[in-house]
């Protein structure tokens, strides 16, 4: 017979390197009967991973690495990634019971099963991964093409073997008595059976990281602002959750940033703003005016909770000038980045807004490391939250607070970097994204090299959710996580983004505390991003706010009237057991488009009866044509608006505190327009009269 080929090359969809040694993903899953199976030991190094990568760029997919000599970083973490995904719970039972299976079963099974299974794939040209059983434990390998003597009852398989880049490969099939062999330039391995592995190609979300604007040269130019180096949400990004607050999208960027971490200016400058304006979207904020070449920007720090600055102090790039948290607008601490530029305009957003990204991006460090030694060129990764220190020690100042999974570049010789990584009483010098260098515990640190470190990816609980040991809710709960808690998601973070909000998919995560296991993707989200509907939804009895977070002095996002339509986010199941419960709250979204958190003992799931009597209710007059905004500031943008003399409808939980604001500077009033357009009107332009 003929040799079947793909069109699978080794050479153009393989990689020049060999799995990088020492790596280990960390990650097993308990066994019904007691134990766990641990996926290091089925898979000892990144082979599969390789083989998937290898099949994504037969596909057409970019990968990292595609084109060096040398795995870097990104592509660690992706083929650590694309592994994780190819042994989920049932391959890796089935990998292990193969394994225990005698050579007789197996050897039936590649016969009667997996070769002509193999056959069909390749005759089809599509390559496909194989795990090849031996005694000294499992090999990975790509299938591109195959040959058939029926003289002999023999198969050569001609294979891409990741161990083996850049040398000749085939498997040869025989019978019981000829067995199988895996035969390179090197020996031959003698095989006890073999597995034809699922293959699916990965989903590979866009982020948006504009290229921003260029006609300001080096005229802005911003430090770090955060010792994280993690985005949670780029400028532009989950434009449906921004729209009804007039935005074309997130109007900035949102850099991970733990309650209580340090925020530093991006540029030195004048503090122009130090406070927490009340009902403001960005909560306690910092803003501060620059000027460089003519050009004048302002940088503001939003959800913070602390400041340390006042108005019209001088600051320089890189001082400290507040603590990241989560008031505002905000579930889940982090730090809001908005950068404005005078006299520039970015369609969909107010005047001046830009994105950030192209301004920060290599930004010189902060801090230089005096006294320090240079860098080492080791990775290291937190794997659990800890003290930067000003020297090695546990008195020694606290310079920084750093997140679990962040990784910091070690300053030192490189062996004795290697060697301290891990150890009880020795301590490593460090740089953060900001540029701030110190000292942290070794015990609590790990070799990127070594260990699969979480990606830029962070997560927050919708609700309490479950951290299981495996991929399944069947699986042992580990813990319950609060829905601050952020969670670092080991692997890729294209590949795994792709799965937050997904039904059915799981995401392996780090909490803060360095336990790890795995979440419902379902059940997870991004600051800005929101969670599909559930199917269920439920209806306010009255006037209702609609908040920021979970609890009643969280921002108002918008007013609820009785019988408004809101679709829950979460699961049904488990808000279904919510409803009408004091103290429990419902993640919804409302027909405006707007995300936030509902009482749950002021809904239920039957469209109440909403009275229309005459005199019911509570309207106010214009005393001037007068907007409606998207939030209690005059700097929200505008959503619609009422004519002088034209009524606005009320929409408030309390009429008569509502009443009583009519005509007072400085108080808002939710209401609804003629037009039917709902927003917040400056109360001093309203009459309970008409004029």
């Amino acid at each position: 017979m003929a040799f079947q080929q793909t069109a699978f090359d080794e050479i153009g969809h393989g990689f020049r390197f060999a799995p990088p040694g020492g790596v280990r993903l960390g990650v097993g899953y308990p066994l019904p009967g007691g134990g766990e199976i641990t996926l290091d030991r089925l898979a000892p190094d990144l082979s599969l991973g390789m083989c998937y990568a290898a099949l994504d760029r037969f596909h057409g997919l970019a990968v990292p690495s595609a084109e060096t000599d040398r795995a870097e970083d990104s592509a660690l973490a992706y083929f650590a990634s694309r592994q994780l995904e190819a042994l989920p719970p049932a391959t890796a039972l089935r990998l292990i019971a193969e394994g225990l299976s005698d050579d007789g079963t197996l050897f039936r099974g590649v016969s009667r099963r997996e070769l002509p299974k193999l056959r069909r794939t390749l005759a089809a040209g599509r390559p496909a991964v194989l795990a090849l059983i031996s005694g000294e434990g499992n090999r990975f390998v790509v299938a591109s093409g195959y040959e058939v003597n029926r003289e002999t009852h023999t198969t050569r398989l001609r294979v891409y073997d990741p161990a083996h880049p850049g040398g000749a490969a085939e498997v040869h099939v025989g019978g019981l008595r000829q067995g199988m062999t895996l035969r390179q330039d090197k020996g031959v391995v003698f095989l006890r059976g073999l597995l034809v592995m699922e293959y699916h190609l990965p989903s590979r979300p866009v982020f948006m990281r504009r290229a921003g604007l260029a006609t300001r040269g080096l005229a802005v130019s911003l430090r770090w602002p955060v010792d994280s180096r993690r985005v949670n949400q780029f400028f532009g990004e989950n434009p449906e959750s921004y729209r009804p607050f007039g935005l074309a999208g997130h109007e900035g960027l949102d850099l991970f940033a733990l309650s209580g971490a340090n925020v530093y200016a991006a540029a030195g400058g004048v503090v122009t703003q130090a406070s927490h304006p009340s009902g403001h979207p960005y909560g306690l904020q910092v803003r501060i005016r620059h000027e460089a070449q003519g050009v004048v920007y302002h940088t503001i720090y939003a959800h913070l909770s602390e400041v340390f600055v006042r108005v019209d102090q001088a600051v320089a790039a890189g001082e400290r000038i507040g603590l990241a948290d989560n008031t505002g607008n905000s579930f889940g601490s982090h730090l809001h980045l908005t950068l404005k530029i005078e006299g520039e305009q970015t369609p969909g957003y107010p005047a001046g807004i830009v994105d950030p990204w192209p301004y920060l991006q290599g930004s010189p460090p902060v801090e230089a490391a005096e006294n320090l030694p240079p860098p080492s060129g080791v990775s290291i990764f937190t794997t659990a939250q800890l003290n930067l220190r000003a020297a090695p020690g546990t008195g020694a100042e606290i310079r920084a607070l750093l997140p679990a999974g962040e990784r910091l570049m070690t300053l030192g010789d490189a062996s004795e970097v290697r060697r301290k990584i891990g150890q009880e009483g020795e301590w490593l010098a460090v740089q953060t994204a900001s540029g701030k260098a110190g000292f942290v515990a070794a015990r609590y640190v790990q070799n990127v090299e070594q260990s699969l470190p979480p990606g830029d990816l962070v997560v927050y609980p919708v609700s309490n959710v479950n951290l299981r040991a495996g991929p399944s809710q069947s699986f042992e709960a580990l813990a319950t996580l609060s829905p601050a808690e952020p969670l670092g998601v080991l692997g890729e973070s294209a590949l795994m983004l792709a799965k937050v909000g997904k039904p059915a998919e799981w995401l392996p995560v780090q909490t803060e505390s360095g336990l790890r296991g795995w979440v419902a993707a379902w059940l997870v989200h991004r600051t800005g991003q929101w969670l599909p509907a559930s199917g269920l939804a439920v209806y306010p009895a009255g006037a209702v706010n609609l908040r920021a977070r979970p609890v009643l002095d969280a921002n108002v996002l918008t007013v609820l009237a009785a019988g408004d339509r809101l679709d829950v986010l979460e699961e049904a199941e488990s808000a279904r057991g919510k409803i009408g419960q004091a103290g429990e709250w419902l993640n919804v979204r409302s027909a405006q488009g707007f995300s936030g958190y509902v009482a749950a003992w002021l809904v239920q799931t039957a469209v109440p009866a909403v009275p229309s009597q005459p005199g019911e209710g509570l309207t106010l007059f214009a005393t001037a044509d007068l907007n409606l905004r998207a939030q209690a500031s005059l700097q929200s943008p505008r959503v619609g608006g009422v004519f002088r003399a034209q009524p606005l409808k009320v929409v408030e939980a309390d009429l008569a505190a509502a009443r009583l604001k009519a005509g007072q500077q400085g108080q808002w009033v939710y209401g609804e327009a003629p037009d039917g357009v709902r927003g917040w009107a400056a109360a001093w332009f309203l009459s309970v009269a008409a004029p």
